[in-house]
């Protein structure tokens, strides 16, 4: 059966996703651990970040537009939306046995780069 190659049961019945080497392009995202994120998201609230120049972080936070000139609800990394009048940066990933989502607050962001 075809999902026994990424299935596995545990002794108590539950079934989970076997390891799985990722041996290829991330497409345009990253691959990490938990702890990889957490020091990748918290480069991005620095006054000065190391991993991007400020202003390639800025990019990576800016609206983009249709061809019309209408805004869309992303950035050239993120998603946005609007909670109680909140803008939040969103981004939701994931691959074979793996998934993620991430949300960050406006406000944490816009003190340093809008």
């Amino acid at each position: 059966m075809v999902a026994d190659q990424f299935f596995v049961k545990t002794e108590n019945g539950y079934i989970r996703f076997k390891r799985i080497c990722h041996n290829g392009q991330a497409y345009g995202g990253l691959f990490s651990s938990g702890f990889g994120v957490v020091k990748f998201l918290q480069d991005m609230l620095l006054k000065k970040p190391i991993l991007m120049s400020e202003k390639t972080l800025k990019l990576f936070f800016t609206q983009q537009h249709e061809n019309s000139g209408n805004f869309i609800s992303m950035t050239l990394g993120w998603l946005t939306g609007k909670v109680n009048n909140l803008t939040y940066f969103v981004k939701p990933s994931g691959g074979s046995g793996c998934h993620s989502n991430v949300r960050i607050n406006l406000k944490k962001i816009s003190q340093h780069y809008f």
